[in-house]
């Protein structure tokens, strides 16, 4: 498995990963009429102008690539901050065949080495409480920070921020 930073052409694989696990992961946990409303196109568009095409840009994306050079999970997170956290994932994401492999561990250990390079001290990110891979934050060291309540199209969604003091330990 190859962990590498992600290029524009990635972005089509990027996007279809992202809307299938989504659906996968947050179905039943957010409304179904949330979780149809995007498309493979609206996420390219998205993920383009996020990553490559906005010169501001404080994100950054890592892909992991199979054998075959196909792309199964990938990582978002930037130098944005959140209160006192500087660092933040935004999204990680791995095909439900390669969950349990150790991919995740490699994209979060490649984002934390590039945030460590930008000088980022500190890390969070939120997830649905109800999100059943919700536990890797906590084998990846992270700390239960905070709960809050979000309406998500008229449905009450707790979500929990998870924390990482000392990113460089």
């Amino acid at each position: 498995m190859l962990v590498r930073e992600a290029i524009p052409s990635d972005v089509p694989s990027v996007a279809k990963i992202h809307m299938d696990v989504w659906k996968d992961t947050y179905e039943g946990i957010i409304p179904n009429e949330f979780l149809e409303h995007r498309t493979y196109d609206e996420l390219e568009d998205t993920w383009l102008d996020r990553l490559f095409e906005d010169p501001e840009t404080r994100e950054f994306m890592f892909v992991a690539e199979n054998e075959d050079g196909e792309l199964v999970g990938f990582i978002v997170f930037s130098t944005d901050g959140f209160e006192n956290y500087q660092g933040v994932i935004k999204s990680i994401y791995v095909y439900s065949d390669y969950q349990r492999q150790g991919i995740g561990t490699m994209l979060f250990n490649a984002a934390v080495e590039k945030l460590a390079e930008e000088n980022i001290k500190n890390l969070i990110v939120w997830t649905y409480k109800d999100n059943k891979n919700r536990k890797f934050y906590e084998k990846m060291g992270g700390k239960v920070f905070r709960e809050v309540v979000v309406d998500v199209e008229g449905r009450k969604v707790a979500k929990i921020a998870y924390v990482w003091d000392n990113i460089k330990n």
